[in-house]
């Protein structure tokens, strides 16, 4: 409460237009450049944690508040400079923009700026122009309120504040120095706390671990413990082997691998990769379907609630059952978020294995935020809209620098479109068997003949793509990962791998040598009553009533028919879930051989 309370009150006094404008200018009154570190760059400005009467506050933990603050106006200076954008070149129909009104557009914001932000944003002023009949002056006109929540950034402060160790590989020790009371008068009120912290399987026991953050959330508090692990550097080009895959609506992910060659020609043996998640992304739907049904009931109850007077019976009613809905919508919530973070790790995990079983040293990824779903219908767009790309990157990009494997986004632009043997437009239609027809899942090529998935053929343009534009790649240093910006088309050669020792073998000709299953055997079959007829086994037996107690003990020794012994069925799906299937990580031939394999053919 005591970070809170602070908090807010330093984010309301700064969250102006004027200090917003200083603190984009990187530099104080002096003319020197703001330091990195946030609560410094406030302190430079002059800006400073708010003085509580009567309360003792260290310098320490000022800082943590100062450097949440700052932190949050950074951000706000970042949304200031699109919304300004927007506004300066704010055309006669914001959702028929020109081309030259585009161009003026992406010129005035700033770099990393998607179309769903442009979107969102324009979506944002044309509410406020329509509400108030005049253009907004800013992001604070905007958005006048400002929030803070509860949380204690630790990284600010030093050992004389937080001190943390590491217990055993699954535990560790958190020392924190923080107040008995709500309003503490005195440093001596102002005592150690011992926080224990247990540490996941997934991070490695050689780990630094860092300063954490705390959080408030229900009445539980959380720690952000970050973490850093020595790991081989990614190269930015100079990759003979790579892995691309594509984005897809029912198979989630489509992969291929790609060989580059020393005429500077693209490879592929035509075997694609696919992680499918199809029960796992229906239950997202289910849950994502039951949340708006739930939202549309607590609007109504909501509304239904403000015809009656403040206090009355049937308001109080009202309201309890629309708090008892939205209960149900946190909880309808936290399980979505939960499924998609495990399918956004589980296919990141499952393209860094099959980049090292392939011996591939970069994973190419189309870059889809400056393209929007659109077109498809509106159940398909929402399906699109609510899959996890940008969590599966952000984990992608984790993962691969643990395993030293660059991760590289190329332009998504004509990715589907085109052929990747001839570059020539691609004819899409339901299945290979009606051709005829206009589709969405199969592509065929009338100019050279190919007929593959869509996602397969997008997969091998990606992989193409990247290979060929290496020394075209671009840093971003927010994210670590690289960009290629130029769009460079090259054709994808179909070549087979070299056979691994003992592959494509002759096969003998000899039957099996495991002994065939008896399908008969000579327990007696249970007698049956004189005069009755039961259900009996299939089979030559007859089933009808037995004329004397002489043909039931004759059918006694007759042996009777059994079922064939069952098999070994695998289990339905792998990993996190029963309905996750994906390609088997089998490792693959090296490059040196595939290499001399396509130098020799």
């Amino acid at each position: 409460d005591l970070t809170t309370k602070l908090g807010e009150r330093m984010l309301v006094a700064h969250y102006k237009k004027s200090d917003l404008s200083k603190l984009a200018s990187g530099v104080d009154a002096a003319g020197k450049a703001l330091p990195a570190k946030a609560y410094m760059a406030g302190r430079r400005l002059g800006w400073a944690c708010p003085k509580a009467p009567g309360v003792y506050l260290p310098d320490r933990f000022r800082r943590t508040v100062e450097e949440q603050v700052v932190r949050r106006l950074r951000q706000s200076v970042w949304l200031a400079s699109v919304v300004d954008g927007l506004i300066e070149t704010w055309p006669a129909n914001p959702l028929q923009r020109t081309e030259v009104e585009w161009g003026s557009m992406w010129k005035a914001l700033p770099d990393g700026v998607d179309k769903a932000t442009v979107r969102n944003r324009t979506r944002q002023i044309a509410t406020y122009l329509a509400k108030h009949s005049v253009m907004p002056k800013g992001l604070c006109a905007l958005e006048p309120e400002v929030k803070f929540g509860p949380s204690l950034a630790l990284a600010a402060a030093d050992s004389q504040m937080v001190t943390i160790a590491r217990t055993s590989p699954t535990g560790a020790l958190l020392r924190v120095r923080l107040p008995q009371k709500a309003r503490p008068t005195t440093m001596s009120m102002w005592t150690w706390v011992v926080i224990p912290v247990a540490i996941p399987n997934q991070v490695p026991p050689d780990t630094k671990l860092k300063t954490p953050s705390l959080r408030l959330v229900d009445n539980r508090v959380l720690v952000d413990l970050p973490w850093i692990q020595a790991s081989p550097p990614a190269r930015r080009s100079g990759h003979p082997i790579g892995l691309g895959f594509d984005w897809g609506v029912n198979t989630f992910i489509t992969a291929a691998i790609g060989y580059l060659d020393d005429r500077g020609d693209v490879h592929s043996d035509g075997k694609p990769f696919a992680f499918r998640v199809d029960g796992a992304s229906a239950k997202v739907h289910r849950l994502r379907r039951q949340r708006e049904v739930l939202a549309a009931k607590i609007a109504q109850l909501k509304k239904l609630a403000g015809g009656h007077p403040s206090g009355s019976r049937p308001r109080t009613l009202l309201e309890a059952k629309a708090a008892r809905y939205q209960s149900e919508v946190d909880a309808v919530s936290s399980r979505q978020t939960h499924l998609n973070h495990e399918i956004a790790w589980a296919g990141a995990r499952w393209l860094v294995d099959q980049a090292l079983a392939n011996a591939t040293t970069v994973i190419y990824a189309e870059d889809l935020r400056t393209m929007e779903s659109s077109g498809l219908g509106r159940k398909t767009n929402t399906r699109v809209a609510n899959a996890v790309r940008s969590e599966l990157l952000e984990a992608l990009g984790h993962l691969g620098k643990r395993a030293g494997i660059a991760v590289v986004t190329v332009p998504a632009r004509g990715t589907s479109a085109n052929c990747p043997r001839c570059l020539a437009k691609l004819h899409h239609c339901p299945s290979p068997d009606r051709a005829g027809e206009s589709g969405h899942k199969w592509s065929i090529c009338r100019s050279c003949g190919l007929s593959a998935d869509r996602d397969h053929a997008a997969a091998e343009r990606i992989v193409s793509r990247g290979l060929a534009a290496q020394e075209h790649l671009v840093l971003d240093r927010s994210s670590g990962s690289f960009d290629c910006r130029n769009a460079i088309d090259v054709r994808v050669r179909r070549t087979l791998r070299p056979k691994r020792a003992g592959q494509g073998e002759q096969r003998s000709t000899h039957s099996s040598s495991f002994p065939r299953v008896r399908l008969t055997n000579s327990d007696p079959a249970t007698p049956r009553p004189c005069g009755l007829v039961h259900q009996r086994p299939a089979g030559t037996h007859p089933t009808g009533p037995a004329s004397s107690a002489s043909e039931v003990i004759a059918m006694q020794n007759l042996p009777t028919q059994r079922c064939r012994a069952a098999r070994y069925r695998r289990t339905v799906g792998r990993g996190f879930h029963r309905n996750a299937y994906s390609t088997p990580v089998v490792p693959r031939p090296q490059w040196t051989q595939t290499r001399d394999y396509l130098t020799s053919t």
